[in-house]
């Protein structure tokens, strides 16, 4: 009987911003070998998953806000410009540090893009942050979110990490 596998990528299928070990890319050919359709289901952004588009049938990206089957976008949602805008309002007014994402690239507001550098090369990293540094090294952009405008690519999430 063909199944439908669902893959999240943080903590499961990679661990600590390094690539798929090849015992998990042997078991996904297998999986695609017994006519299984593999998918990946992530918060990340399509962007940051298009290196391993290859392994799979389709994604659903952005926590549910980009849904893609054999190279074909099927669903995108997004927040509209104003809904983002009083987002950053009530993040900024109780200094929660977030990203705005788009389909390929990442708005960071100074806390988090601060906390990125300062554990950019720590092994006391986080799924966030291992995400970003991942999308960096897969050419993915990262702006200020000073750089925002109504005009910038759809914001599909909006991560954030609250400090005591």
């Amino acid at each position: 009987m063909k199944k439908i596998l669902f893959f999240d990528i943080d903590g499961t299928l990679v661990y600590n911003h390094k690539p798929m070990s090849d015992l998990v890319v042997q078991g996904l050919k297998k999986a695609r070998e017994k006519g299984h359709l593999l998918f990946l289901c992530t918060g990340r952004n399509i962007g940051s998953i298009a290196h391993m588009m290859e392994y799979f049938d389709g994604a659903v990206a952005s926590a549910g806000a980009y849904i893609v089957v054999k190279d074909k976008k099927i669903y995108e949602n997004g927040f509209d410009y104003q809904e983002v805008k009083y987002i950053q309002s009530l993040f900024e007014q109780y200094g929660v540090m977030y990203n705005l994402e788009g389909n390929d690239c990442t708005y960071s507001s100074e806390g988090m893009m601060h906390s990125f550098m300062s554990l950019i090369h720590s092994d006391k990293t986080n799924s966030e942050i291992d995400r970003l540094i991942d999308e960096l090294s897969q050419g993915q952009r990262i702006y200020s979110v000073n750089d925002y405008s109504e005009h910038s690519s759809l914001i599909k999430t909006i991560p954030y990490l609250c400090q005591k």
